[in-house]
């Protein structure tokens, strides 16, 4: 009865790897020096001795398990007196922990890692109408250091680059204009238009903000910084149109719209506000319909044509902060899917530097640079199904229901490019589409057979040898 025991190994093997938990999302590590991050200032208890590591990860984390997560992320490095993490049982008041993305509550701050013990934060000023303040240009970007954007780490869209960085793809960006010496678009943004002058172009840009835009969109990785947009493969197709304190005109849009499908643009994504009438939406969804082209917009106000909805082969884009809530107070049913829109990072005019901005404005080109993601990979997709592929991938995109404020919930790369179509490759919101997260009882089944054949066999084996 020997030969049977050279299966326990890979039977308990197989029942160990059945009952450990399956990560739902791999914890980025961050690069800490002019990293915009979330982090936690260690506090003392009642005794004067520092807080634990288990009870800052139960408290921010959800779970004491994952202080791992918390120590992977600052061992060895230098704390502001001095002193370096080395033994997870052991924090001193005043270091500073970088935490992971998903941590929430009381004492979270986020920002750039400071070198000494931060003051309490100060909220940013906004507007009335909820949006981000800013001069004429809309909301305002401004200089930042920032080397690994917590956008960048919440939405982690390399893992998606496995299957697609957008090549083929054109990405019609309906702003202010893009400058094309950013090297970091160097060579992938054309000519384009503006809506003001006939046969004008839109590849420059005095304001910066589109050119801030389509580095969200296409920007790739330079030496020095680890900022990369959704789909650094795309191309950009800039169409000027103008903007009055961060809002564009519904026949301007319209007409920019024209232009960029007239150009072969596969996407186009309209990042400012626009009150819409029922004859502007009726003509962006024909555009939409008869060129297959899909249409990411911004939000839109109460009292906008496009307030309802969902519509095919449009998405509508609202803004989230770290924790994952809407950044502004959006009507309702006015959302499908939610980006990071508060202080994300993009580039700055002529490759001076990196900036930071703020706003609706600023998730939308998040969602169209993922579009571009899913129109590379699945090029046999219409815009209808690809709207859906984006929708099922988004966080509550599998549980069918939609939220009036959250709509289908923040979007996923790696789920919504790595999903896998089911029979039938029509669009809508009616499950065309499953989602490939993780493995499922079928899977599980399908293991524990395989182990139960090892077995019989292995006893068959060894009574034929006795």
């Amino acid at each position: 009865m020997g030969a049977p025991r050279r299966f326990i190994a890979p039977l308990v093997a197989a029942l160990l790897c059945l009952g450990a938990p399956v990560p739902a999302r791999a914890e980025p590590v961050p690069n800490p020096a002019g990293s915009h991050v979330k982090y936690y200032v260690v506090q003392g208890t009642d005794g004067g001795a520092a807080e634990s590591l288990w009870d800052i990860s139960t408290r921010l984390l959800g779970s004491g398990d994952r202080y791992l997560s918390i120590v992977a992320l600052n061992q060895g490095r230098p704390q502001p007196d001095g002193g370096t993490l080395t033994d997870p049982t052991e924090l001193r008041v005043g270091w500073l922990l970088v935490l992971p993305w998903d941590a929430y509550g009381d004492g979270v701050l986020h920002g750039l890692l400071p070198t000494r013990v931060p003051a309490p934060p100060t909220p940013p000023p906004s507007r009335a109408d909820g949006r981000s303040s800013g001069d004429g240009c809309g909301s305002a970007a401004t200089t930042s250091d920032m080397a690994v954007p917590w956008a960048q780490l919440r939405l982690a869209p390399s893992v998606a680059w496995q299957r697609s960085t957008g090549n083929g793809v054109t990405v019609a960006v309906v702003d202010s204009g893009v400058d094309a010496t950013v090297p970091a678009l160097a060579g992938r943004v054309r000519p384009g238009a503006d809506v003001e002058v006939v046969d004008g172009r839109g590849d420059t840009d005095c304001l910066g903000r589109g050119t801030a835009l389509a580095g969200i969109v296409a920007a790739q990785a330079r030496p020095g910084s680890h900022f990369a947009g959704m789909a650094p493969g795309a191309v950009i197709l800039p169409v000027r149109i103008p903007l009055r304190d961060g809002r564009a005109t519904g026949e301007d849009v319209v007409r920019a719209v024209g232009l960029a499908v007239d150009a072969g643009a596969d996407v186009v994504m309209v990042p400012a506000e626009v009150t819409l009438t029922e004859a502007h939406r009726a003509a962006l969804l024909g555009f939409s319909a008869d060129a297959d082209v899909v249409l990411v917009v911004a939000a839109p106000p109460a009292g906008s044509a496009l307030g309802d909805g969902p519509y095919d082969g449009l998405l509508r884009v609202g803004a989230v902060g770290t924790d994952d809530e809407p950044a502004y107070p959006y009507p309702k049913r006015a959302v499908d899917v939610l980006a990071p829109g508060v202080a994300v990072a993009s580039v700055g005019l002529g490759g001076t530097g990196e900036v930071e901005a703020s706003g609706t404005d600023f998730a939308v080109p998040f969602v169209a640079g993922l579009v571009a993601l899913v129109r590379s990979a699945h090029p046999d997709l219409n815009a209808a199904a690809v709207v859906a592929r984006v929708v099922d991938g988004a966080e509550l995109g599998q549980e069918r229901t939609r939220d009036p404020r959250y709509g289908w919930g923040v979007i996923d790369p790696a789920a919504t490019v790595g999903a896998a179509a089911q029979a039938g490759t029509t669009g809508g919101r009616t499950g065309t589409f499953t989602v490939d997260r993780g493995p499922g009882l079928a899977a599980v089944v399908v293991v524990l057979l395989g182990v139960v054949g090892l077995l019989v066999v292995g006893v068959r084996q060894g009574r034929r040898r006795e």
